[in-house]
């Protein structure tokens, strides 16, 4: 397995560059059990590793992250927009999700954040007492620009990065 390496400055800024163009996460949730639950919220990022999302009761995933506190985040290129669909570029991240009591100061940081990223609904939604704040705590990310272009980061600052290339493709 190749060694970690500092030197892919640039495909970190790519990264980040991909991620700033999207205002909402696809999120992967699971029960207790394990059932898997796909979907998706708008969100605001906090730090550079640590996103906060504002969710419904409603909603199965606010269940799963508070009965099963695990996550995976996904940003991926659209459809329309990819040049080939079995390659498009995506970034993803393995998150531990808290949950933030209305009278916190994550709370109030996250609900600002999303004032000021998605104006006037927000005043609406901020009302709703079904709604709550869960920040999201990224471990680490893969990233994939292509076909032979993958990258782990090591940490989720997206800092510490390496080319996934140990494994090759097999044909028959």
């Amino acid at each position: 397995m190749e060694a970690v390496v500092d030197d892919l400055a640039d495909i970190a800024s790519e990264a980040r560059e991909f991620r700033d163009q999207f205002k909402s996460i696809q999120l992967s949730t699971a029960t207790l059990g394990g059932t898997p639950t796909a979907s998706y919220a708008p969100f605001v990022q906090l730090q550079e590793n640590q996103f906060g999302i504002y969710i419904s009761e409603l909603a199965a995933h606010t269940h799963n992250l508070v009965d099963n506190p695990k996550a995976s985040v996904l940003f991926i290129e659209s459809e329309e927009k990819t040049k080939q669909l079995f390659a498009r570029q995506r970034l993803a991240y393995t998150c531990d999700a808290t949950l933030h009591s209305r009278d916190s100061d994550t709370f109030l940081l996250v609900i600002d954040a999303m004032k000021a990223r998605f104006k006037g609904i927000m005043e609406h939604l901020e009302k709703m007492q079904d709604f709550h704040v869960v920040t999201l705590n990224a471990s680490h990310a893969s990233y994939v620009r292509g076909f032979a272009q993958a990258y782990q980061f090591e940490n989720a600052d997206l800092n510490k990065i390496r080319h996934i290339n140990d494994k090759g493709h097999n044909e028959k």
